[in-house]
């Protein structure tokens, strides 16, 4: 089974969180983590993600998506039924980017690019397609998420297995403390 880190913005796939998660697996010949690199701009990120996980079977990749990484992940698990956990979610992207529109450098991948407030309607056309299975995906939220308030994303996935923890912060404290529970859910 392929699991697939799917990261946030100003993030890429050598992420903290993609790293713990494949030292975790290596030890699990069952698993094969995935971490696709996607371009940082929405429309493009989208594209990106829509044509790689186009191919696999719904049982086939579960996917791990932190931040606007978990909205892409909520979106694919929309179109494709696949189990998703998510890390601190945004919900509403669109809302959090007006204030983001300008020049940007993602310091993970060097990559320079600019959103465009056109940009915001492509994430308003992508969250109005959300549509999924209360039983496929599984949140994690940290109250303490200095970026994201975890209270909206509470409320999006109000009927899906929700694990809240007091403290912490957006990148998730002692994500590796919830490995199990993610790897077992996307079994």
């Amino acid at each position: 089974m392929y699991i697939a880190y799917i990261h946030g913005f100003l993030s890429g796939p050598n992420a903290v969180k993609a790293n713990i998660l494949q030292n975790y697996l290596k030890d699990k010949s069952d698993f094969i983590l995935l971490r696709p690199d996607f371009p940082d701009t929405p429309k493009e990120a989208f594209l990106y993600l829509d044509d790689y996980f186009k191919s696999y079977k719904e049982d086939e990749v579960a996917l791990v998506g932190s931040s606007m990484g978990g909205f892409f992940a909520t979106v694919l698990s929309s179109k494709y039924n696949f189990k998703a956990s998510l890390i601190n979610p945004c919900v509403h992207p669109q809302n959090y980017f007006e204030a983001l529109i300008g020049d940007h450098v993602n310091e993970c991948t060097n990559r320079k690019f600019t959103l465009t407030k056109d940009m915001l309607l492509v994430l308003k056309d992508l969250d109005s397609k959300i549509n999924f299975d209360k039983n496929r995906i599984n949140v994690y939220l940290q109250k303490g998420d200095e970026v994201l308030d975890y209270k909206i994303a509470k409320d999006f996935y109000k009927d899906c297995p929700m694990f809240i923890q007091d403290g912490g912060c957006h990148t998730f404290e002692n994500f590796e403390k919830i490995l199990d529970n993610i790897i077992n859910f996307s079994k």
